[in-house]
C-alpha cells in the first residue's frame, strides 16, 4: 500500500477542485461512456492517439472534433478517424468516421493534422499512417489526404491522395530506395515558409539512416488526379549528428517574433529538440539543437508539446514534458532570436512511502507526475485575464493545471498546481454480472483507465463563454457496462469560475448515410441512394432554394441495408419543377442526418 505523505516544493492544492479566485474551476462537462447509444463496446475505449480541436473544415460555422484510435473494427479494418461537430451549445454529433484497411500494424493510425494542400479551398484531414519495417505501399503507409467534398454542411471526406514518395531517393543504379518503416508520431501541417502554401512536416521515427524529419508541399490539384509532391527539405539525423531517434513535429508557430514561423523537432533520448525557420520559400535553416535536456533517459511524447506566452511579455515559451517521468522542460528565446534558448526545468516531486515486508516505513521521493499529454494556454480565463497554464493528462488517473504566478520559469515556487480532475479515484471495484443460469455473481475488476496523448484545450468551442479542456480514453480493459460517465471516449471539462457546469450531450453518429445523386446535373432522371445502419424510419425530401419542400420522395420505416431512389424532377402534384438548384435531406427517426445539392435541368 503506498500512501502520499508529503509535496516537495509548491505541488499544493492537490485534491482541491475550487481556487478561491475562482480560477481553475472546472465542472466535467460531458463523456461518451462505453455503454451508451453510440457504441456498446469495451473495446471502442482504447487507444486514442490524436486530437484536433476547433476547425470548421466543411465551412457550415460549427466548429469540429477530429480524434483517431487504433479499434479493430473487423478483420479487415484496423484504426479510424473519427469527426465531431458542436451543434449547439454543450452538444456534440458524430458526423463522420473513416475506417483505415487492416495493414498487419498493429497503430497504423496515429497523427492527424488539418490544412488544404492544394490549395484549392477545400479542408482536408491529414494523417499520418505508419506501418511496420517494410511496409512501402501507399495502401499502408504515408500521409493520406481526405478532402471536404465542398457541400457546406455535408461532413463528408473523400480519400483523395496517398503519399509516400517524399521519403524516397535514387540510389546509384536509378533505383528507387524506401525507408525502412514509415512512423510518425505527430504530423504537422501548415505554411512554414511564408509562401501562401501549406507544406506538410512529417518526423520519421525509422533506422538511423531514416531518421529524417521531411518538408513538402503539393503542386497541383488532387481532384484532377495531376499532382506531384515537392521535397523543400530533410533534415537528416546521419548529417546533423544528433543521437535520439526523431519523434514529433509542431508548428509552424513564430517563437521569436521576427515574422519567420518556425518548426519544431522533438528527439526521444534524454530529451532533445530542433527548431528551424525559414527565411525564404522552401528554404530552411536550422537554428538552435539541444540534446540531454535532462539528466535522465526521459523522452517526449508526441503530443506532450505546447506554445504559449507563459507569462505574458510577448515572447512565447516551448513548453515540453517527458512520457512517464514527470518533468517539464520550459525553453524561452533570448536576444529576440531562436538561436540562442534559455533552459528552465522546474521539477515536482512527491514523496511516497511503503511498507517493507518486516513493517518498517519506506521513504522514496518520486516524480509528481506521469505525463502522457500536455498542452500550454490559457484554458481558466482566456489570453489577457491571468498568467500562462500548462495542462497535463497524467497517468495515475488525473488531470492537472499548472498555472504560473510569475518568476523564475524554473523555481516550483511560481507555479500553483491544480488537480482539477480525479478521472478515475478507484483502482478496484465490485462488477456485477449474472451468469448463464441467471444467478448473480460479484467479480473484484481491477481498473487499467488512464488519459492517453489526445489532450487538447478547446477556446469555447459552442460559445457560451467558458473555456473547455478536452481528453480521451487511451486504455480502459473492463466489462463495458462497468464504465463510469468519467472514463468514455470523449471527455469534456468545461471551465466556470461559479463552479455551475452545463452538462454536455453527445449525440450518436449517424444512422443512414446518404450519396451523392446521380446523374448531376440531370434533365428527366435522376437516382438517389442511400444507407440504412439500423432499422428506423427515413424520410427523404427535395427543398428548393427557399426552403420549401417540393417533393417528400419516401417517408417510411427501413431495414437497414442500400436502397436507391429515383425522382424525375416533378413536385407533389406531378408539375415540372423550373430548372434551378435544389436540395435534398434524409431523416432518421425525425432528425436530420445530411444534406445534398443537385441541379435540374430543362
Amino acid at each position: 500500500m503506498k500512501k502520499l505523505v508529503g509535496v516537495v516544493a509548491v505541488l499544493l492544492l492537490m485534491g482541491s477542485l475550487f481556487a478561491g479566485d475562482g480560477d481553475n474551476v472546472f465542472q466535467f462537462a460531458t463523456s461518451d461512456p462505453a455503454n451508451d447509444a453510440l457504441y456498446a463496446d469495451s473495446s471502442y475505449n482504447e487507444y486514442q492517439r490524436s486530437m484536433i480541436v476547433g476547425t470548421d473544415l466543411d465551412q457550415d460555422g460549427l466548429k469540429e472534433i477530429i480524434i483517431t484510435d487504433y479499434k479493430t473494427v473487423d478483420a479487415n479494418h484496423h484504426g479510424r478517424i473519427i469527426v465531431y461537430e458542436v451543434t449547439g451549445n454543450n452538444t456534440l454529433q458524430q458526423v463522420w468516421e473513416y475506417d483505415l484497411p487492416a495493414s498487419g500494424y498493429y497503430s497504423n493510425i496515429r497523427s492527424i493534422a488539418t490544412g488544404d494542400l492544394d490549395g484549392n479551398g477545400k479542408g482536408e484531414i491529414i494523417a499520418a499512417v505508419t506501418g511496420g519495417a517494410g511496409d512501402t505501399l501507399s495502401s499502408h503507409v504515408g500521409v493520406w489526404v481526405f478532402e471536404w467534398d465542398g457541400v457546406s454542411g455535408s461532413n463528408n471526406y473523400n480519400l483523395v491522395a496517398q503519399i509516400t514518395d517524399f521519403a524516397t531517393y535514387q540510389d546509384s543504379t536509378g533505383a528507387i530506395v524506401y525507408p525502412d518503416r514509415y512512423r510518425c508520431e505527430d504530423i504537422a501541417v501548415g505554411d512554414f515558409d511564408n509562401d501562401g502554401k501549406d507544406e506538410v512536416l512529417w518526423v520519421n521515427n525509422g533506422g538511423t539512416a531514416f531518421d529524417n524529419a521531411y518538408i513538402f508541399s503539393i503542386d497541383g490539384e488532387f481532384s484532377t488526379g495531376f499532382y506531384s509532391t515537392v521535397v523543400e527539405t530533410v533534415f537528416k539525423r546521419t548529417e546533423l549528428g544528433f543521437h535520439g531517434s526523431t519523434v514529433s513535429g509542431y508548428g509552424p508557430v513564430d517563437l521569436d517574433n521576427d515574422g519567420n514561423p518556425e518548426g519544431i523537432i522533438t528527439i526521444w533520448n534524454r530529451i532533445g529538440v530542433q527548431i528551424f525557420e525559414s527565411d525564404a520559400p522552401d528554404h530552411y535553416v536550422l537554428k538552435y539543437h539541444a540534446e540531454g535536456l535532462d539528466s535522465e533517459d526521459r523522452y517526449p511524447y508526441a503530443k506532450s508539446v505546447g506554445v504559449y506566452d507563459l507569462n505574458g511579455d510577448g515572447i512565447k515559451e516551448l513548453v515540453i514534458g517527458s512520457l512517464l517521468r514527470g518533468r517539464v522542460h520550459i525553453l524561452e528565446p533570448l536576444n529576440d532570436d531562436v538561436d540562442t534558448m534559455a533552459q528552465y526545468m522546474p521539477y515536482w516531486t512527491v514523496v511516497d512511502s511503503s511498507q517493507d515486508s518486516s513493517g518498517n516505513w519506506v521513504y522514496d521521493t518520486t516524480d509528481a507526475f506521469r505525463i502522457y499529454g500536455m498542452k500550454a494556454g490559457d484554458p481558466d480565463h482566456g489570453p489577457g485575464h491571468d498568467n500562462g497554464d500548462i495542462v497535463l493528462s497524467d497517468l495515475n488517473k488525473h488531470i492537472y493545471d499548472i498555472e504560473y504566478n510569475g518568476g523564475d520559469f524554473g523555481d516550483t515556487a511560481s507555479y500553483t498546481v491544480y488537480d482539477i480532475y480525479d478521472v478515475f479515484p478507484s483502482d478496484t471495484f465490485i462488477y456485477q454480472y449474472q451468469d448463464t443460469s441467471g444467478a448473480t455473481v460479484e467479480d473484484t475488476v481491477v481498473s487499467n483507465f488512464y488519459p492517453g496523448p489526445t489532450l487538447a484545450l478547446g477556446n469555447d468551442l459552442d460559445g457560451d463563454g467558458a473555456n473547455e479542456i478536452l481528453y480521451g480514453t487511451y486504455v480502459a480493459h473492463r466489462p463495458p457496462d462497468t464504465f463510469s460517465i468519467q472514463t468514455g471516449f470523449l471527455n469534456v471539462l468545461e471551465f466556470n469560475g461559479l463552479g455551475i457546469s452545463e452538462g454536455w450531450k453527445i449525440v450518436g453518429k449517424p444512422q443512414v448515410s446518404l450519396f451523392q445523386n446521380s446523374p448531376n446535373p440531370f434533365i428527366n432522371h435522376t437516382s438517389i441512394k442511400f444507407a440504412v445502419k439500423r432499422a428506423g424510419n427515413v424520410e427523404l425530401s427535395v427543398f428548393d432554394l427557399a426552403g420549401r419542400k417540393v417533393k417528400t420522395l419516401v417517408n417510411r420505416r427501413f431495414d437497414a441495408g442500400t436502397y436507391t431512389v429515383n425522382w424525375n424532377g416533378r413536385g407533389e402534384s406531378g408539375e415540372a419543377l423550373p430548372a434551378g438548384v435544389y436540395f435534398y435531406t434524409i431523416k432518421y427517426n425525425g432528425t436530420v442526418q445530411a444534406t445534398k445539392k443537385l441541379v435540374l435541368s430543362r
